[in-house]
């Protein structure tokens, strides 16, 4: 068993049968409750740590790194694209390349991004566990986009194929 730390009161796992080299359970996620006095000291913790979407890019690359090459050309044809997220409170930037040769994923400014994606780290945080959609977002202004906009209707499709929202698939 795999476990990754996606926020403190979040863990994601994948369970893998070594004898197959099969991944039988992929992309779980396990919430922790926690009481009134931790969540205090949760939140103090978390205004030192930095910020939570570089905890979650982590997650990402070393899942999208454990894909073998075919489902990652899989979906680099899917997707076709290159997303930048630029994280407003850190300021941070991440990104996800889905268009070039089997795709990455990583912290730092894509070469030639598709789409710019401004958002905070909170907001960035609830799109990824699904309590908001990228189009609810972009309504109330939570989130800004510059560039191509029909890869923006991507954007829930790659957050919850990463693992985000409880989705079950490898991407």
């Amino acid at each position: 068993m795999e476990t990754w730390r996606v926020t403190d009161s979040r863990i994601g796992f994948q369970v893998r049968v070594v004898e197959r080299d099969e991944i039988v359970v992929a992309n779980a996620f396990v919430t922790l409750a926690s009481s009134p006095a931790a969540t205090d000291g949760k939140k103090k913790a978390e205004a030192k740590k930095g910020l939570k979407a570089e905890g979650i890019f982590a997650q990402y690359e070393k899942l999208y790194a454990s894909l073998p090459g075919a489902a990652k050309e899989d979906n680099v044809k899917k997707v076709n694209g290159v997303f930048q997220f630029e994280i407003t409170d850190g300021p941070e930037n991440f990104f996800i390349d889905l268009k070039n040769e089997l795709g990455a994923i990583g912290k730092g400014t894509a070469p030639r991004p598709d789409i710019v994606i401004k958002v905070k780290d909170d907001d960035f945080i609830s799109l990824v566990e699904g309590k908001l959609s990228g189009q609810q977002a972009f309504m109330k202004g939570k989130l800004q986009v510059k560039g191509n906009m029909m890869l923006a209707m991507k954007l829930d499709r790659v957050l919850k194929t990463l693992g985000g929202g409880g989705a079950s698939s490898k991407i």
